[in-house]
């Protein structure tokens, strides 16, 4: 299985849940933007052209 897309995560307390220690909030952080270059060649990459003679 090939890898996509990855996510980074931060992990903060949860000051919510005082009776759990281990509970956690989650925040993603942004990745940078895709320029049409690289979608190009990600879609070429994922979906080859045949081309037949």
């Amino acid at each position: 299985m090939t890898t996509l897309h990855k996510i980074k995560a931060y992990l903060y307390n949860n000051v919510f849940a005082k009776d759990n220690p281990n509970d956690c909030i989650a925040r993603t952080v942004s990745e940078q933007s895709l320029n049409v270059k690289q979608i190009c060649e990600m879609a070429a990459s994922r979906y080859p052209v045949v081309v037949q003679d």
